[in-house]
C-alpha cells in the first residue's frame, strides 16, 4: 500500500529512532468511545509487574472515569502523561480514534478493532491504520495456538455473562412491575451501579432471600427462565444467577418445563412460586433437522446448517418466562425466534399474550438470532418494548412526556429508582427486550483484572522492537526449533495489519470492502434506472444467504456478475467473515428484479436464485451454498397463480409430506452425496491430525488438511527446520511444527526402533496419522499407532511387516490405510472403477494391464543424461528397483527377479495412447497378481495381469550400468576423510571423468570397469553410466557432502548408495524456475468380451496425463497426487462414523468402495478430474488379424485450473 509520501512501505513496522524508542515502552491509552467505558487493559498489580519483574517502561494517560485512579499506577511505577509518543506499543479497550493513530505512525496497536469482519463503522480506522503503517492486533483473534476456531485468551465474555444477567433480572423486575406485578427482582440495580461483582452478587443474594420468604406473585410463577448457550457467556449468567441463593431452582433438563409450567392453581405452586427456575440449554433446543426423525447431531449442524430448521418456539419458549441468549450465532446459521412465533404463542395463551415477557441478548447481534432485537440499546436506555404484531419497536430511544404518558406509564421515574428510557417500560403489549453491546463494562474492576492477567504476559514479547523491525513474515517465534526469538503465534496471528499492509490472514478484508463498495454502487445506479420505470410494472424480490469462501475464492464476485447480468438490482448486507483467509463467509444477498407483471418478475427471480445456486455447485473450490432465505416482497406479496413461491416457510426449510425441504432447497438434497462428503461435514471438531515428514508430497497433504480451522496439523521431521519451513510457507494458525527424530532406539543388537516420546504422546491424542516416511519404518509407526488406537494412513506399498501387524489391528479396530498415493493408490482406485464400469455394462474381463509413471516433461529430460528427476525420495526409487516382479501375460506365469534381471526386463512400451506420444519403457512393478483378488480378477478366464513402472527409453540400460559401477552397493563404506566424489570414485575404483574405452584400456585402466565389460553387452551400459556420472559430479569436483552444512569431511563413514543418493536428490532436483515442469502419465488396458459375441475381444483403455510444478508456486504433479490422495485417506480415517463404514480394522488397501468412490469424488473437486469418452469402433481400428476392434475409453486426469496440456498429449 502507497504510503502518503507515494513511496511503498515494507511490510514490517519500523518504530521511529532514537535511544527512547529501542528500549521496551508500551502505554494504556485513555478510552474516548464511550462515557460509560472504565475498563483498562492493564491494571496496576500488572503494571508493578512489568515494570519490576521484566523491565518494561509503562506510560498511561490520565483518565478520570477510569476504574483505577490514576494515582495508583504511578504507585506502581507507571508514568501518568498525556503525551505517550515515547511508547513503541498503545494498548486500548476499544476502537481508538484515527486521528490518534495518524499521530503515531510505526507504533503497534492493540485494542478491540471490530475490523476483521470488515465493519463498515470502523474502515475508516483500518485505513488510518494502513496509512500510518502500525501494526494492529486485534484481542478478539488472540486464540490458543493461533487457531482461529480455538478459545480466545484475552476476553471479557465471562462478565459480559455476569453482568447481562444483574441487568436482566432487573430488567424483568421493571417489566412485571409496570404489568402490575411487583417483585424482589425490581429492586435489582444496574450492574454498573454496584462498586465490585460480589457487592453485586450479595445483593442478589438478598433478593433471593425475599423471593424464598415472600413468594412471587401468582400470575408470574413458576418464573422460569432459558439461558442459551454453555460458553463463557453462558457460565457468566448462570453464575449471577445462582447469587440468588435460596431463591433458585436449577433445572438441567428441559423436560422438566412441561410439567413445572403445568402446576399453576395447583398446591405445588405455591412452593414453586417461592424460588426463580432456570434450566441452561444447547444448540439441541433450538433446531432440528429437516429430516424427519433424524436426530440431532451438533457436529453437523455446525457444518451444515442449512439442513436444520429452527424449534425454539416449540421446545423453550412455551415454558419460560425471559430468555437469555448467549450463544454464537452467524449468518449461516437460521434466525432462531421470528416475530411470527411470538404471536402464535400469543394465540395459544389463555390471556392472548405469550409467556414470555423479556429477552436478553447477551451476544448482541441484533438482525441475527432474534428478530426482536432490532437495535442494540445502551447503559442508559438498556431496555425497549417490541411489539410482535408491528415486528417493531414499541418506543425507540427514552420516551418522552407525551408517548410514556400515552402508554400510562409515569412522565417523570421515581427519584433514583430508574434511569434514563425505563419510562418505556409500560403495561403495552410486546416483550421487553435487551441488548446491550458493552456489558463487561459494567463490572470494570474484575473484567479488567480478568482481561489484564491474560493480556499482560504478552507484553514483553509484543514490546520487542526489534521483532517489530522485521518484516511481518520473519516476526513470527520460531526458536523452538532453532530461529530468531519474535511474537508468539497467539499474537503473530491475531495481527491484522503490519507495516501499511493488510496481513496475509486478513487480506480477505479488501475483498469484503470491494463487494461492498460494488453493491452500493450497483444499489444506487439501478434504483435511478428503475425509478423512472413505468409504475405498472411489477417487481418481485428475494434474500439469499450466501455461505463458504465467498471473498478468498472470487465467489463473491462471480455471484454479483450472475446478479448483474441478469438485470436485478441488489444489496449486500450482514456481511460476517471467517477469522482468517480459509474460514467460511457469510453473507445476505437482497434481490430486487423486475418484470412485465408479477408472474414474469416470480420467475426471473427463481431463475436467478436458481442460477446462483448453480454457480455454487460449479465453483467447488469455495464450498458455497445458496439458500433462500425470504422471497415475494415487492408488488405482489403473494406469489401469483403459475409462479414459484418464496414463502417464508419455505425459507425456513420446512419440510414437506416427504420430510424433505420444500422450494428451491430441493438443490441442496443433491449436493454433497457422496461418502467423503458426508464425512467431512459430520467430523469430529477440532480433529488432531499427525503428518510424519516433512518431505516433497508433504506440503500438498498439509496444506489440505489444514484448510478445516477444526483440524490442527502437526507436522513431526528430524530434518533441522523442515517442519518449521513448512508450516511457514502455508502461514496457518493451526499446524504446529515439531523438530524431533521420529524413531529412537534399534542401535542394540536386538533392540526394535520405536517413535519417539514426542510421537506417542502426539498419537495418543490424535484422531489419524499420515506417514510419509521411508517405507521401512512406517511398521514402527504401525505399531505405536494400534498401541494408541490411531487410524494410520501411508502412501506406500503394504510391505510384510505392515502385513504381519494387519490381526493386530483388526483386534481393536485401527485402520492401517496403505497405498494411498499415486502408484500405489490412484491407480488402483481409478483401475477398481474402471472394471466395476465395464462389468456392468454387460463385459468380462479377459486381461488388464496397468502402467504409471512419475516423469519430468519431455523437454525437461532433455537437460541431463539421465532423462529423470527426482520428485520424491532417491532412495525409494532404488529401494523399487530391487524388489522382484511377477505377473501374468498371455495364461503363463513370468517372473523377475529385482535388480538387474529386472532392469534387464524392461521393453519398450509400443501400443496404446501414451505410446503414441511419449518414447516410454516399462518395468515390471512387484507382484502383480496380488491384485488380482482385490481387482476381482482371480478367475482363470483372466490371461493377463500385469502392473508396469514408466521410464524415458533408457533409462533401465542406465541404471544397469551404475548398478554394476558398484554406486547401488549399500556394503560400500565410504572411507573417511573423502572429501569430493573424486575420492569417492577412487575408493570403488571407478574412473570417473573419463571415457569407456579410455577406462578400459588406458595405463592403470581400472580393474572394476574391466570386469565390468568384459561383456560386450554391458558395455553401453557402462558407457552411459560413467559419462552420467561424470556429469553428475561434475568431473569428480562435486563435494561429497554440500560445503554450507558441513566443514571438511563427514564425520562418520556412509555408504556409497547413501552417498549416491544425496548425489542425485542435489543434481537432479525439481526447481521453481519456469519450465521445470514435471509429468505424471497412467494407462490401464482391458481386454474385454461379451457372452453373445463369441471369439470377438475389445480393448478398453483409460489414461491420464497431468503436469505440474515449473515456477508457477504449485506443487509438482508428483507431490499433489500422492499428497492429496493421502491426506484425504487421512482425513477418511479421522472420521468416526466413516471409518464406521470402512468395517473393522486391520490393513485396508483403496480398492474398496467405501474408500476409492469418495477418495476419488474428492480429487475431481480439487481440480483433478477424471474426464471420461466412449470412442465406437470405426472401419480404420479393425484388426485383420484378430478380426477385434479396440475401444478406448479415455479417462483423463488433468488439472483445468493450472495445467496446460502438452502438444504431444492434445492429438489423443
Amino acid at each position: 500500500r502507497p504510503s502518503a509520501s507515494g513511496a511503498k512501505t515494507s511490510a514490517s513496522c519500523a518504530c521511529p529512532s532514537g535511544d527512547a524508542m529501542q528500549r521496551r515502552c508500551v502505554a494504556i491509552l485513555r478510552e474516548t468511545l464511550s462515557v460509560h467505558e472504565r475498563r483498562a487493559p492493564l491494571t496496576p498489580r500488572h503494571v508493578e509487574r512489568l515494570v519490576s519483574a521484566e523491565g518494561v517502561d509503562v506510560l498511561v494517560q490520565p483518565c478520570a472515569k477510569r476504574i483505577f485512579p490514576d494515582a495508583l499506577y504511578e504507585a506502581a511505577g507507571a508514568h501518568v502523561r498525556e503525551d505517550v509518543s515515547e511508547a513503541t506499543v498503545l494498548l486500548g479497550v476499544k476502537e481508538v480514534e484515527t486521528s490518534f493513530i495518524d499521530a503515531h505512525p510505526g507504533r503497534t496497536f492493540a485494542f478491540f478493532s471490530h475490523t476483521i469482519k470488515g465493519q463498515p463503522a470502523n474502515m475508516p480506522m483500518l485505513d488510518a491504520a494502513l496509512r500510518a503503517g502500525v501494526r494492529l492486533i486485534d484481542y478478539e483473534c488472540i486464540r490458543a495456538a493461533g487457531n482461529p476456531s480455538a478459545p480466545r485468551l484475552v476476553a471479557f465474555g465471562e462478565f459480559a455473562g455476569k453482568a447481562g444477567m444483574i441487568n436482566a433480572l432487573r430488567g424483568l423486575g421493571l417489566r412485571l412491575q409496570a404489568l402490575g406485578h411487583p417483585t424482589p427482582l425490581a429492586t435489582i440495580r444496574p450492574a454498573h451501579a454496584y462498586s465490585s461483582y460480589a457487592h453485586a452478587r450479595a445483593a442478589l443474594g438478598e433478593v433471593g432471600a425475599a423471593i424464598a420468604a415472600e413468594g412471587l406473585p401468582q400470575h408470574a410463577s413458576p418464573l422460569v427462565i432459558g439461558i442459551h448457550g454453555r460458553g463463557n457467556v453462558g457460565r457468566g449468567a448462570l453464575d449471577a444467577f445462582d447469587a440468588l441463593g435460596e431463591g433458585v431452582a436449577v433445572h438441567t433438563d428441559t423436560t422438566e418445563l412441561d410439567a413445572l409450567t403445568r402446576t399453576y392453581g395447583s398446591v405445588e405452586a405455591e412452593r414453586l412460586r417461592r424460588m426463580v427456575h432456570v434450566v441452561q440449554f444447547g444448540a439441541e433446543m433450538t433446531v432440528k433437522p429437516l429430516q424427519r426423525g433424524a436426530p440431532f447431531n451438533k457436529t453437523e449442524y455446525y457444518a451444515h446448517p442449512e439442513r436444520y430448521r429452527p424449534c425454539l418456539g416449540e421446545s423453550v419458549l412455551p415454558h419460560v418466562t425471559m430468555l437469555v441468549h448467549a450463544a454464537y450465532w452467524d449468518g449461516r446459521f437460521p434466525t432462531l425466534l421470528r416475530a411470527a412465533e411470538l404471536r402464535e404463542l400469543a394465540q395459544a395463551s389463555p390471556t392472548g399474550e405469550p409467556r414470555l415477557l423479556a429477552i436478553a441478548d447477551l451476544s448482541c447481534d441484533v438482525d441475527g438470532a432474534l428478530e426482536p432485537l432490532v437495535r442494540t440499546t445502551t447503559v442508559d436506555a438498556p431496555y425497549y418494548i417490541y411489539d410482535w404484531m408491528a415486528k417493531a419497536e414499541a418506543i425507540s430511544g427514552a420516551a418522552t412526556e407525551g408517548n410514556a404518558n400515552a402508554l400510562g406509564a409515569p412522565s417523570t421515574p421515581p427519584s433514583g429508582k430508574w434511569s434514563c428510557g425505563e419510562a418505556a417500560l409500560s403495561a403495552r403489549p410486546g416483550v421487553l427486550v435487551m441488548g446491550t453491546d458493552i456489558l463487561p463494562a459494567e463490572l470494570p474492576l474484575e473484567s479488567s483484572e480478568h482481561f489484564g492477567e491474560q493480556l499482560s504476559r504478552f507484553i514483553p514479547a509484543l514490546a520487542d522492537t526489534a521483532v517489530a523491525a522485521r518484516p511481518f513474515g520473519d516476526q513470527l517465534d520460531t526458536s523452538a526449533v532453532g530461529g530468531p526469538v519474535g511474537l508468539p503465534r497467539e499474537l503473530w496471528c491475531a495481527t491484522v495489519a503490519c507495516g501499511g499492509e493488510l496481513t496475509p490472514r486478513f487480506s480477505y478484508i479488501g475483498a469484503i470492502r470491494a463487494a461492498r463498495a460494488r453493491a452500493e454502487s450497483q444499489r444506487a445506479a439501478t434504483y435511478l434506472r428503475h425509478a423512472s420505470a413505468h409504475e405498472a410494472d411489477a417487481h418481485a424480490s428475494a434474500t439469499v444467504r450466501l455461505s463458504g469462501h465467498l471473498f478468498d475464492s472470487g465467489f463473491i464476485n462471480a455471484a454479483l456478475d450472475t446478479v448483474e447480468a441478469s438485470g436485478a438490482r441488489f444489496e449486500l448486507r450482514d456481511v460476517r467473515a471467517g477469522l482468517g483467509t480459509h474460514a467460511p463467509s457469510c453473507a445476505l444477498l437482497d434481490l430486487a428484479v423486475q418484470g412485465h407483471d408479477a408472474v414474469d418478475a416470480h420467475r426471473r427471480t427463481a431463475e436467478l436464485v436458481s442460477g446462483l445456486q448453480a454457480l455454487a455447485r460449479a465453483r467447488t473450490g469455495a464450498e458455497a451454498s445458496v439458500q433462500l432465505v425470504s422471497g415475494a416482497r415487492g408488488t405482489s406479496r403473494i406469489g401469483p397463480q403459475g409462479a414459484p413461491s418464496f414463502s417464508a416457510t419455505a425459507a425456513r426449510g420446512t419440510p414437506d409430506a416427504d420430510g424433505a425441504p420444500s422450494s428451491l432447497h430441493q438443490d441442496q438434497r443433491s449436493e454433497g452425496g457422496d461418502a467423503f462428503s458426508r464425512s467431512a461435514g459430520a467430523s469430529a471438531p477440532r480433529h488432531e491430525i499427525v503428518v510424519l515428514g516433512a518431505g516433497l508430497c508433504a506440503g500438498p497433504a498439509v496444506e489440505l488438511l489444514s484448510r478445516d480451522p477444526l483440524n490442527t496439523v502437526h507436522v513431526v521431521a528430524s530434518e533441522p527446520r523442515a517442519a518449521a519451513a513448512l508450516c511457514a510457507r502455508l502461514g496457518r494458525a493451526n499446524t504446529v511444527a515439531h523438530e524431533a527424530g521420529v524413531l529412537e532406539g534399534g542401535n542394540g543388537k536386538h533392540a526394535t526402533p520405536m517413535p519417539s516420546s514426542l510421537v506417542r504422546g502426539l498419537l495418543s491424542r490424535a484422531h489419524a496419522a499420515l506417514s510419509l516416511l521411508p517405507p521401512p519404518l512406517h511398521p514402527h509407526v504401525a505399531r505405536a499407532c494400534i498401541d494408541a488406537r490411531t487410524p494410520l494412513v501411508t502412501a506406500s506399498y503394504a510391505c510384510e511387516g505392515m502385513l504381519a501387524l494387519s490381526e493386530d489391528a483388526a483386534r481393536v479396530g485401527v485402520p492401517l490405510l496403505c497405498e494411498m498415493g499415486l502408484d500405489p493408490g490412484i491407480d488402483h482406485m481409478s483401475a477398481v472403477r474402471l472394471l466395476e464400469r465395464a462389468r456392468s455394462d454387460g463385459w468380462r474381463v479377459q486381461g488388464f494391464e496397468s502402467v504409471c509413471g512419475g516423469l519430468p516433461a519431455p523437454e525437461v529430460a532433455l537437460a541431463n543424461p539421465l532423462g529423470y528427476k527426482f520428485s520424491w525420495s532417491p532412495a525409494g526409487v532404488l529401494s523399487a528397483m530391487e524388489q522382484p516382479a511377477q505377473y501374468k501375460h498371455a495364461g503363463k506365469l513370468v517372473r523377475v527377479g529385482g535388480g538387474t534381471e529386472l532392469l534387464g526386463s524392461a521393453k519398450s512400451l509400443s501400443a496404446g495412447a501414451l505410446a503414441r506420444a511419449y518414447r516410454l519403457e516399462v518395468l515390471p512393478n512387484r507382484n502383480s497378481l496380488a491384485y488380482a483378488p482385490l481387482y476381482g480378477l482371480d478367475g482363470d478366464e483372466v490371461h493377463t495381469m500385469f502392473r508396469g513402472t514408466l521410464r524415458y527409453e533408457g533409462w533401465a540400460q542406465l541404471m544397469a550400468g551404475f548398478r554394476a559401477l558398484g554406486l547401488l552397493d549399500v556394503g560400500a563404506r565410504i572411507r573417511a576423510g573423502a572429501v569430493t566424489w573424486a575420492d569417492v570414485c577412487a575408493d570403488i575404483d571407478v574412473p570417473v571423468g573419463t571415457g569407456i574405452r579410455a577406462a578400459r584400456d588406458g595405463v592403470g585402466a581400472s580393474a572394476s570397469v574391466k570386469a565390468v565389460t568384459a561383456d560386450v553387452t554391458r558395455v553401453d551400459s557402462v558407457s552411459h553410466a560413467l559419462s552420467a556420472l561424470g556429469w553428475l559430479t561434475r568431473g569428480g569436483s562435486e563435494p561429497l557432502v554440500p560445503s554450507d552444512t558441513i566443514a571438511g569431511a563427514p564425520p562418520t563413514p556412509v555408504s556409497v548408495r547413501d552417498a549416491f543418493c544425496t548425489l542425485l536428490a542435489r543434481r537432479l532436483a525439481y526447481s521453481d524456475c519456469a519450465g521445470d515442469h514435471d509429468l505424471v502419465l497412467m494407462e490401464h488396458t482391458l481386454t474385454l468380451a461379451r457372452g453373445d459375441e463369441p471369439g470377438v475381444e475389445r480393448r478398453l483403455s483409460s489414461w491420464l496425463a497431468l503436469s505440474g510444478g515449473g515456477g508457477s508456486g504449485k506443487p509438482s504433479a508428483m507431490a499433489r497426487t500422492v499428497g492429496l490422495t493421502a491426506a484425504l485417506g487421512a482425513q477418511l480415517v479421522a472420521n468416526a462414523e466413516t471409518r464406521a463404514e470402512l468395517g473393522c480394522g486391520g490393513l485396508l488397501r483403496p480398492t474398496v468402495a467405501a474408500v476409492y468412490e469418495p477418495v476419488l469424488n474428492a480429487l475431481e473437486r480439487e481440480g483433478v478430474r477424471f474426464e471420461e469418452h466412449l470412442h465406437e469402433p470405426t472401419a480404420c481400428m479393425l484388426s485383420s488379424a484378430r478380426a477385434s476392434a479396440d475401444l478406448h475409453l479415455r479417462s483423463t486426469l488433468s488439472d483445468l485450473a493450472r495445467v496446460d496440456p502438452r502438444p504431444t498429449v492434445q492429438h489423443e
